[in-house]
């Protein structure tokens, strides 16, 4: 039996982090050019994706950190640098393979989508809406007081479809926030493996290597 509605997360779920890091690279390497003196863009490429760390890093320390890894320890301002991030990157938002694709696919049985996310409103919404992603509900943790992977996230946005937890499934890439967070609420969770450090473990969970895999868990027919 099909699910009344599938929740997604969104970063390194529906959008696909690691290539917008990409795109956005050359102007946030132009941004900082005043202290990358001989710095190329491969090697920048190459640094900001390790200093990142999937975005779990706070911008004003991962700034810091990057501009650091150059030598540059000092005549910058890491809330500035910081700000130009936040402003500027959900332009160069891309798109997970298969995204619009699997959304559309369920929206054609008749089942239902959501968007649960951590972080801020404006961070997250700008993605969303540069994506053009369409969900009949998105709740992004800043609205709600607390990040995935506490119950209250995905309890509200299964309260805004008006499906109940055993109706639903959670597709995300995170361990422990999107597999144990879902899983604990009663979803059914799907994990999306891209070259995620940690594997859920001690959790019943179904594994995706790509998002058009979720269509083989799908009945031909609409609940």
């Amino acid at each position: 039996m099909n699910p009344a509605a599938v929740l997604f997360d969104l970063d390194d779920t529906l959008h696909d982090r690691r290539v917008s890091v990409d795109a956005f690279a050359p102007a946030l390497h132009k941004h900082l050019e005043p202290w990358l003196s001989g710095v190329t863009l491969e090697l920048f490429k190459a640094t900001l994706h390790r200093v990142d760390h999937g975005g779990y890093v706070p911008r004003e320390i991962f700034m810091t950190r990057l501009l650091e890894s150059f030598g540059v320890t000092s005549g910058f301002d890491p809330l500035e640098l910081a700000e130009f991030w936040r402003s500027s990157f959900a332009a160069y938002a891309q798109p997970m393979r298969g995204a619009y694709e699997i959304l559309e696919h369920l929206r054609g049985h008749g089942i239902k989508t959501g968007i649960v996310t951590n972080s801020t409103v404006r961070l997250q919404q700008a993605k969303i809406d540069m994506l053009e992603l369409h969900a009949d509900a998105v709740v992004i943790s800043e609205q709600v007081g607390v990040k995935k992977p506490a119950p209250e996230p995905f309890l509200e946005c299964l309260k805004r479809l008006e499906v109940l937890p055993h109706q639903a499934w959670f597709v995300g890439d995170h361990a422990v926030n999107d597999i144990a967070g879902a899983s604990a609420v009663g979803m059914r969770a799907f994990w999306l493996e891209i070259e995620q450090p940690l594997e859920p473990v001690g959790i019943e969970f179904t594994r995706l290597e790509s998002l058009s895999d979720l269509e083989l868990y799908l009945s031909s027919k609409s609940t």
